[in-house]
């Protein structure tokens, strides 16, 4: 009898016994992939012609394939067989800029979130019909889409075109306070530049209460306006920030890496990082370092479902696991605190307005104090700090701090202390008056001197704010010039603006007709661009991504 494994069927057994035994790689991604969007719902995206192939996820090539062979208009119609080499089919769908179908599309989805229609309005027969008759193959965007890819896109067009025009650039935030159809108190948050309003974020507040804003979430957001600034002249800390950025949307919504950080969270309902501020993120990330390098660390951390996640994932390992991550966090702390501080310190609407001038001066000092600084970093530090002082400073800063019990002008500079005095004696000056201006200032000096000495419990009082200088030139009926001037400054705000546009009507409008349909992170982003939309500049794009 012939041994059996001369036979034909246990040569062919025996070979493919060889060949799984020396190919452990499993099978290799079909490049067709290269040219789609697996969103995170499975759904999977053309990224020639933007509509959607199937809502399977990573399954189903033949289809994907199909799809690019007969169906999408960026691609010829050419015969492909499964066996092609990989250079012939990454040449038959190599990407293009988009489809005038995938264009079109984005153009209406702007304009339904534009104008507020509801997004029943793109299924309407009678709109369809109507436009068919310039084009018989036209294609609405579907519900689907306007409430999740094209959304999205929109969203980010609005959020790059905010960036671009605060770049850099001096701004002042504001704060409108509403309440929604829940009865929640809803803070929306604006950024005034060049006279244009630009609409940041909302923030919604469970428990109704007073009309008091959240000093944390006022200085949240504010943070976030001062770190762009301080970042822009410093290219370390733009690249730390953007990798910072990065870092946090990786680990924010999942599930995953917030259950292996939370065995060390006091609070396992606060997301890792922590998002409330600048500062509490980084500050999050310092008290979970060693946490943190163990979950990149992990073979699993860089698995994902597209190659463009795993870019990702791949890159914040690099950057959590580098050796300057540590160095550059800690030194991003020390620059941004001051901010904040400060920020902090004015959000108490008792800050009387002669402080500001001294707390620039104090910013100024500490950066001029850190020694791990270089010279060419404090002179770019110090000329954006004098730059931001320099456009939001008036007169009326100059002269409370020469009223100010607690300064007399000594913190002014030499120009700005006459400036000062000039603008008091032009205010105080009458025709009919013959008092000396400057004289009367110098004995209201040698009273304050005085009132040191012979009260200390009274200036104890000023000193800790019980006693604020408008309260303090109520008593002060023997200088009556002077009185009158500095009740003007004292009662000045340390900061106010009304916004061209009252983003609170906006945001209220959205609300009370899409809180039905969509997420509250869905209607974020729709809010933003319908503000948004408002601010129409020839030089932005609304489809650049």
């Amino acid at each position: 009898m012939e041994n059996d494994e001369n036979s034909p069927s246990a040569a062919v057994a025996l070979a493919l016994t060889k060949k799984r035994k020396g190919d452990n790689r499993g099978r290799h991604k079909d490049p067709i992939w290269d040219s789609t969007t697996v969103l995170p719902d499975k759904t999977v995206v053309c990224n020639h012609c933007h509509n959607i192939i199937h809502r399977h996820g990573v399954t189903k090539v033949e289809r994907v394939r199909a799809h690019f062979e007969r169906r999408c208009p960026q691609n010829k119609k050419t015969k492909r067989d499964h066996d092609d080499t990989t250079d012939t089919a990454l040449t038959a769908i190599k990407p293009s800029p988009g489809s005038k179908t995938g264009m079109f599309k984005r153009k209406f989805a702007h304009w339904l979130y534009a104008t507020g229609h509801s997004f029943d309005d793109a299924g309407d027969e009678l709109l369809l019909d109507a436009l068919k008759m310039l084009r018989n193959d036209i294609m609405l965007p579907t519900k689907h889409e306007l409430e999740n890819e094209l959304l999205d896109l929109e969203f980010s067009a609005s959020q790059n075109k905010v960036t671009k025009a605060l770049n850099d650039k001096p701004c002042c935030l504001t704060v409108e306070s509403w309440v929604d159809a829940g009865g929640n108190v809803v803070t929306s948050y604006g950024a005034v530049c060049e006279k244009i309003s630009y609409f940041l974020e909302s923030t919604t507040f469970q428990e109704r209460g007073s009309a008091e804003l959240a000093v944390d979430d006022v200085e949240r957001v504010m943070s976030n306006l001062l770190v762009d600034d301080m970042s822009s002249i410093l290219p370390w800390l733009e690249k730390f920030q953007a990798s910072m950025a990065e870092m946090a949307s990786v680990f924010h919504g999942n599930h995953k890496l917030q259950s292996l950080v939370s065995t060390d969270q006091s609070n396992p309902f606060v997301e890792f990082p922590d998002s409330g501020s600048v500062c509490g993120m980084l500050e999050s990330i310092l008290d979970h370092e060693k946490k943190l390098y163990t979950i990149v660390a992990r073979r699993d951390f860089v698995q994902a479902n597209t190659p463009v996640e795993q870019e990702k994932l791949n890159r914040v390992r690099d950057f959590v696991l580098s050796e300057m991550f540590i160095q550059e966090l800690v030194k991003s702390l020390e620059i941004l605190r001051p901010l904040q501080q400060q920020l902090k310190h004015f959000q108490d609407d008792r800050a009387p307005v002669s402080q500001v001038y001294p707390c620039f001066m104090d910013l100024l000092n500490g950066y001029a104090s850190m020694e791990w600084l270089s010279k060419k970093e404090k002179a770019l530090i110090a000329s954006c700090v004098t730059e931001r002082f320099d456009a939001i400073y008036g007169e009326s800063h100059g002269v409370a701090n020469l009223l100010d019990p607690l300064y007399l002008g000594q913190t002014l500079d030499a120009s700005k202390k006459q400036e000062a005095e000039a603008f008091i004696v032009r205010f105080c000056t009458r025709d009919d008056q013959t008092v000396d201006v400057l004289e009367q200032l110098e004995e209201y000096n040698e009273m304050v001197a005085g009132l040191k000495v012979n009260d200390e419990a009274y200036w104890h009082l000023l000193q800790s704010g019980t006693v604020q200088p408008f309260d303090f030139w109520m008593e002060r009926q023997q200088f009556p010039l002077l009185q009158q001037l500095a009740w003007t400054v004292f009662a000045l705000p340390v900061s106010s603006m009304s916004p061209t546009q009252s983003f609170s009507s906006q945001a209220f409008y959205i609300d009370s007709r899409f809180n039905h349909t969509l997420s509250p992170e869905k209607l974020q982003k729709l809010t933003h661009v319908y503000c948004n939309s408002k601010n129409r500049d020839e030089g932005m794009s609304f489809l650049t991504p």
